[in-house]
């Protein structure tokens, strides 16, 4: 579905050119713009529009070859680079936005002289500033760049992205701000139509501003949807952008987040949404919650069964069946097997 969503997406040509004049700038080696940049350029004129997915798959690869330069500049937060893959596990095992937020914080002050850019928050938590590291290697490449508004733009779209798909909500940004004088219109105009909020030009700092309410808004995203999300991170997040992320999935990081089944009463304090408006959507999805407990149950009780060591009934339990002959009646119908004949296979 994410593709097919992310089919309706293009980006103009002229942003894979600036992509090729980042690496000319950094001195790569010019085998490397040839195999990644221009047998998608040869196939267009200047005034078409690439395929979203084309594009994605050549920015992502262009970061994996650029992210041990120490004089590049930070292009987009890392994205699709090893550093933005680590920052995004330190995010994903928190409980709460905050403490995802505090997370990254930490991660890039770490990393700040190898990455290139840092995070740090105001005492509230609701001011997530951005500040990048411009060493004398790095100054160069800074000046043949024009490095100012726009890349200082697209790093906040990913950050503000980033937040919005942990917790699976639009809202979590109230405004951005951005320390250039010379923000163009065109940031204002995509920040806007991005995130949907104002951009504030020639400010004090580059930042973030966070909504307060959602500081305590759980992350419900798993390891499982993760490494779904880091297979092409520009795609998902632009996916984010145009349709959020379907009930079901979130359903289905939430159980394994806690390594069992939610209530339905947990389940609608975790998404702040009615038992009935949940039953909705997941209809309209084609779905149902009786269907992604047991498909949960049946995926997990498959992992412990894999451990010699629980029994059956240890396992009926930690997966929520009050008797182990209902458990085992179930893994039956679920598979056509019991749980000792799955063993013995």
């Amino acid at each position: 579905m994410m593709r097919e969503q992310a089919a309706k997406l293009s980006v103009e040509s002229d942003s894979l050119r600036r992509l090729a004049r980042y690496l000319q700038v950094l001195g790569l080696d010019r085998s490397v713009i040839r195999r990644c940049v221009n047998p998608v350029l040869a196939r267009r004129d200047r005034a078409a529009k690439i395929p979203f997915a084309e594009y994605s798959r050549v920015y992502c690869a262009t970061a994996r070859q650029v992210q041990y330069l120490s004089h590049a500049p930070p292009m987009a937060a890392g994205l699709g680079s090893e550093h933005f893959e680590f920052l995004c596990h330190g995010a994903i095992g928190q409980d709460t936005l905050g403490e995802a937020i505090d997370a990254m914080v930490r991660y890039t002050r770490m990393t700040a002289q190898q990455s290139g850019f840092y995070l740090d928050t105001d005492s509230s938590g609701r001011t997530l500033r951005l500040s990048y590291v411009i060493t004398a290697q790095r100054q160069h490449a800074v000046a043949g760049m024009g490095f100012a508004a726009d890349a200082k733009s697209s790093s906040l779209e990913v950050f503000a992205s980033l937040l919005n798909w942990l917790v699976q909500r639009d809202d979590t940004i109230r405004h951005v701000s951005i320390n250039e004088p010379d923000c163009a219109q065109v940031n204002a105009e995509k920040i806007q139509r991005v995130l949907g909020v104002a951009l504030e030009c020639d400010a004090p700092v580059t930042a973030l501003y966070i909504d307060s309410a959602c500081l305590q808004a759980p992350v419900l995203q798993s390891t499982v949807s993760l490494r779904a999300f880091l297979q092409d991170p520009l795609l998902h997040l632009a996916q984010q952008m145009l349709r959020p992320q379907p009930l079901g999935e979130t359903i289905r990081s939430l159980f394994e987040r806690q390594r069992r089944v939610l209530s339905m009463p947990e389940l609608t304090a975790a998404l702040n949404q009615s038992a009935s408006t949940l039953y909705r959507r997941l209809r309209e999805e084609g779905g149902s919650y009786q269907q992604l407990k047991n498909e949960f149950r049946c995926t997990y009780a498959r992992r412990l069964l894999q451990n010699r060591q629980a029994t059956v009934g240890d396992i009926a339990e930690l997966l929520g069946f009050r008797e182990t002959g209902s458990f085992i009646r179930a893994f039956r119908g679920w598979t056509g097997l019991t749980p000792s004949e799955f063993r013995q296979r």
